[in-house]
């Protein structure tokens, strides 16, 4: 009995470690138009913990971004409609026209400073707690 008790806390242990809650700030972005231009021309990077979440028109594995006239390397996450962590790319290449999606299903996609995912070790399932700020810094 004391075994399958310590197995369901090393269990639930386990499952608390692998699935957090990261908590960060920043716009939303809706419309079409901002959706479009997303962080282009800009040559600061964000504060930490800020960022910019789009919130997709559909739930789509067809759902995408690019770096076009961006000037910051960015972190990219894929957020579905309870804003977990369903994919996330790393470290994207400033100006590229590459566009960059997941095969899976997302409702958000969040940017952020490259190295974020890395810095606050973001994983598949995580939580996103996103607090939406008036405009970016």
């Amino acid at each position: 009995m004391i075994r399958y008790i310590f197995l369901c806390i090393v269990l639930i242990v386990l499952f608390m470690i692998r699935n957090k809650r990261h908590h960060f700030y920043g716009s939303m972005v809706v419309e079409p138009k901002e959706l479009k231009k997303g962080l282009m021309f800009r040559k600061q990077e964000l504060n930490n913990k800020e960022g910019l979440l789009f919130k997709m028109n559909t739930n789509s594995n067809n759902n995408s971004v690019w770096m076009k006239n961006t000037y910051i390397s960015l972190d990219v996450i894929f957020l579905n409609n309870n804003m977990k962590v369903v994919d996330y790319v790393e470290n994207l290449t400033p100006l590229s026209t590459k566009s960059i999606q997941s095969d899976k299903p997302s409702t958000y996609i969040l940017e952020m400073n490259s190295g974020t995912i890395k810095n606050y070790s973001v994983n598949i399932d995580d939580t996103i707690l996103f607090t939406l700020t008036d405009e970016l810094s």
